[in-house]
């Protein structure tokens, strides 16, 4: 189960990864984002992937190439093995090609655009790799994408082009050789190459924003200068779970950061189970079974439910799924849980839902609350409740931010502070 949509992911964070030439890598790349690998391995293999790109990349560093060239290429390649273009060779080819001058042209523009498209991936990059730091099955697929380049006689085609010596003959070979294609070995090498692009665009986001690998270990949760991507000069912060804990109740004061930390957490946690790089500069985390995100949960309209009740629905769906597969791991957060309810039932279901979450010891669930009397109220829960708060400080009558990440509780009050900086107690007294 994953439950990430509060997240934005397409919306905000796969734009950071998005250096796509084309809507075809494009949405190989957002494939990246939504199917998530099925296993560790494959998420340490996916790791791996991105990782060899970026091992690659004096090579690799300004992978680039003419779209128009590349819709010329795919373009011919189709309409030859459509059968649209059914040459004859010899003499009666040539024919063809004298008898309708415009033709001619015409072909051999695309076959130009597909020599040319096709001669630099394979000279500038492709063959250039080292195949060796790639894991084995994309390896595999490099070999097989250098091999159908092999097919075409690139560097005397190419050349011939250069010298302004591309004659019918050369049109006839490239021709013959599309013609010789089975539509499965076409479709294999674009797919390929889409995938091959959404790749290095991935490996280009990690490197141009910094970003690290994720490590996975069942025994930590330690996530080191942690940051959300979006927030210019974000302040890091260290989270680091002690042992026993795997309730995390987080208070402070309206606007001091606590969501924008939530998110930053849980963009963590599902990045790292992507195989993709993470806001921080060290991640070591368990394998999380299912990730599950409220965060400015809104009122389900069309189902006419209230924001309280969706609240519900979702914290019942996670219970169920970690009560029903008691051997697997969650991770799930619920940010100011229960505030469409009463301040009395809030901290009364509040206290029940803490309590029960703690009998889940292999899921690590974050909840924050602006229920300060939790602090007195909650009964002694032992190790597995950790509490947590983002700091602020009262100077001169006003709040500083400071957005720091530490440890113990905050009963710290701002409301009537903010109210009264804005105004609002003169206009309503005057």
């Amino acid at each position: 189960m994953l439950l990430i949509d509060d997240l934005q992911v397409e919306r905000d964070i796969l734009p950071l990864f998005n250096f796509t030439h084309q809507e075809q890598s494009e949405a190989a790349l957002r494939r990246l984002f939504d199917e998530r690998p099925p296993t560790k391995a494959a998420v340490a293999e996916r790791q791996a992937v991105v990782q060899a790109f970026l091992n690659n990349w004096a090579v690799l560093g300004n992978f680039s190439y003419s779209v128009l060239y590349f819709r010329g290429a795919q373009s011919f390649m189709q309409e030859v093995q459509s059968g649209r273009y059914l040459l004859a060779a010899g003499a009666k080819a040539r024919w063809q090609f004298f008898f309708s001058e415009a033709k001619r042209h015409h072909v051999q523009s695309q076959v130009v655009q597909l020599i040319l498209f096709l001669e630099k991936l394979h000279t500038s990059y492709l063959a250039r790799l080292d195949l060796t730091s790639f894991p084995p099955a994309f390896r595999a697929e490099l070999t097989a994408a250098n091999d159908f380049l092999g097919l075409f006689d690139l560097g005397a085609q190419a050349a011939a082009v250069r010298e302004n010596a591309f004659t019918v003959s050369h049109i006839l070979q490239t021709t013959n050789a599309v013609q010789k294609l089975t539509a499965e070995e076409t479709t294999a090498f674009w797919s390929f190459l889409f995938r091959f692009e959404a790749y290095w665009s991935v490996a280009k986001g990690v490197m141009q924003h910094q970003l690290c690998f994720a490590r996975f270990d069942d025994q930590q949760l330690v996530v080191e200068n942690l940051y959300h991507p979006l927030v210019p000069q974000a302040v890091r912060n260290t989270f680091r779970l002690q042992p026993g804990e795997n309730v995390l109740l987080l208070t402070g004061p309206n606007m001091a950061g606590k969501s924008t930390f939530l998110k930053a957490i849980s963009l963590c946690v599902y990045l790292a189970h992507l195989g993709l790089g993470v806001p921080a500069t060290a991640c070591t985390l368990p394998y999380f079974d299912t990730i599950a995100v409220s965060i400015n949960l809104n009122d389900n309209l069309r189902s006419g439910y209230s924001h309280f009740m969706t609240e519900l629905l979702h914290l019942k769906t996670v219970v169920e799924q970690s009560a029903h597969k008691g051997q697997q791991r969650y991770f799930a957060v619920f940010d100011e849980l229960f505030r469409g309810t009463n301040q009395d039932d809030a901290l009364d279901i509040t206290q029940t839902t803490v309590g029960g979450l703690t009998r889940f010891p292999r899921s690590v669930f974050f909840l924050s609350t602006h229920l300060l009397q939790l602090e007195e109220q909650l009964p002694p829960l032992g190790a597995a409740v950790g509490a947590y708060h983002i700091d602020c400080s009262i100077v001169d009558g006003r709040p500083v931010f400071s957005y720091r990440l530490r440890r113990g509780w905050s009963q710290l009050k701002i409301g009537r502070l903010l109210f009264d900086e804005v105004g609002l107690d003169r206009l309503l007294k005057s």
